[in-house]
């Protein structure tokens, strides 16, 4: 703030008191008087005191220093990053989908209340027995289990001849014809 207030330039300062990621370590748990960052219709005044015109609590730095830093996980430190950010849209786009249908990842728990009883001890998720391709799922009642087996025949097919395209034109133009329109729909079929 010093540097601002002498240099004729200087048109805003951010700032980052009481944000989120500083809880538990904000620059004011430090100062003997935090007042002297009030903020008071979007401005702060400046410090009148020597120096940087803070007084440091130094009983809390030590404290600070005895329990260490806040330490952070890799995830919470790049999550607003764009590449972060990318990553995530890819990882929803090529997996949210199929694990939904395969481990029912986002959808109830409660297959105990399926009224033919297909639902004792199964839960979602990897081999425990509920997934959109079973036809014996809790997710699905008996008299549609006939269905189910033709929609997986039908799956069947589709990933037969996807391959079959896939060895006689290439596997990029597959990704072109096929991937691309995949990833566009699915993107907006999650997000509505």
């Amino acid at each position: 703030m010093q540097i601002d207030a002498v240099s004729p330039n200087a048109f805003i300062q951010e700032q980052s008191l009481g944000i989120h990621y500083n809880e538990t370590s904000d620059l004011l748990d430090y100062l003997v008087d935090a007042s002297v960052f009030h903020y008071a219709d979007g401005y702060v005044a400046l410090p009148t005191k020597p120096g940087l015109g803070i007084e440091i609590d130094e009983t809390v730095v030590r404290r600070a220093a005895a329990v260490g830093h806040k330490s952070f996980e890799l995830s919470e430190l790049v999550e607003e990053a764009p590449i972060a950010s990318l990553v995530d849209l890819v990882k929803q786009q090529l997996g949210g989908w199929p694990m939904y249908l395969m481990t029912n990842v986002t959808g109830h728990d409660y297959h105990e209340r399926q009224r033919e009883g297909r639902g004792k001890a199964r839960r979602n998720g990897f081999g425990h027995g509920v997934n959109h391709f079973n036809p014996r799922s809790p997710l699905y009642e008996f008299k549609d289990e006939h269905l189910i087996w033709l929609s997986d025949l039908g799956l069947a097919i589709t990933i037969g001849a996807l391959v079959l395209v896939g060895r006689t034109y290439g596997w990029a133009n597959l990704a072109l014809w096929y991937g691309a329109p995949y990833l566009w729909v699915n993107h907006w079929l999650g997000k509505f």
